[in-house]
């Protein structure tokens, strides 16, 4: 029993954290770095977009933030249209436009032996349009920290930012982030084998979390709720293991965004 809890606080992404670097956490030193890296670039800009706005709530911090997030990229967005050029001009590389999510336009970039997928993010889509009062900086947090201290196989890294209309035609502001392709599992007949919910509960149970009650996509341990593990969203790899690619994660406390903060 004590050695169970163990497991399930070893795996609670706020213990994961503490151990960065600790070994503990199944990465190579390098990879190690990599995340750790990763959340000082993010905690940068939380730091650069909260400035002189410690006291504000709700909408008027999200569109502090905002305004701050502009500035920080101002010139220096994001353009898949010229990549997609750059790309053409060589006979080794090509830029595909995948199906795009509820939230993101996707594309597959390949070069070589390297393919990597782009999402064009909406920082809403999984916020305040569907109640879940994230500002686009804990929006971030949730993309690539907590998604990747929990899923470090499916690792996102954050590759810039654009402003792009929704489908109701209103220039919204977007993350970009890069995502190692999945290869895989294939049947006889050349088609993806499918994961089944039974895979992704054993799977999510030996990460420290458990079923919510009622709910075949959702899941939820002390400090965290990670949603929308339809079979979509989990893939089986060509190596026989789940790899989840979009996932809604988000902390259960906001104070914990602090907590986290205090880690890089």
């Amino acid at each position: 029993m004590i050695e169970n809890e163990q497991g399930r606080r070893r795996n609670d992404v706020l213990g994961a954290i503490e151990q960065l670097g600790s070994g503990l956490d199944g990465l190579s030193p390098s990879e190690r770095e990599g995340r750790r890296d990763s959340g000082r670039r993010v905690f940068a800009l939380w730091n650069f977009a909260k400035r002189g706005a410690e006291n504000l709530e709700g909408a008027e911090l999200v569109g502090e933030e905002l305004l701050a997030l502009g500035k920080y990229y101002a010139g220096k967005h994001f353009d898949i249209q010229k990549i997609s050029e750059e790309y053409e001009k060589y006979p080794d590389k090509s830029v595909d436009e995948l199906e795009p999510g509820n939230e993101a336009d996707v594309y597959l970039l390949s070069e070589k032996e390297n393919r990597n997928v782009v999402k064009i993010t909406q920082w809403n889509a999984f916020s305040f349009k569907r109640n879940l009062n994230q500002t686009p900086i804990e929006f971030l947090i949730n993309k690539t920290i907590l998604h990747n201290s929990i899923f470090p196989s499916t690792f996102y890294k954050l590759a810039g930012a654009c402003y792009r209309e929704d489908k109701y035609g209103e220039n919204q502001f977007n993350f970009v982030f890069e995502q190692q392709y999945v290869e895989q599992l294939l049947d006889e007949k050349g088609d993806p084998v499918k994961a089944t919910f039974e895979e992704i509960q054993e799977d999510m149970e030996k990460r420290g979390f458990r079923l919510k009650p009622k709910s075949q996509t959702t899941y939820i341990s002390n400090h965290l709720r990670v949603s929308d593990l339809h079979l979509g969203n989990v893939l089986k790899g060509k190596d026989g293991a789940l790899y989840y690619i979009d996932p809604v994660i988000r902390l259960l406390n906001r104070e914990g965004y602090q907590k986290l903060s205090k880690k890089f």
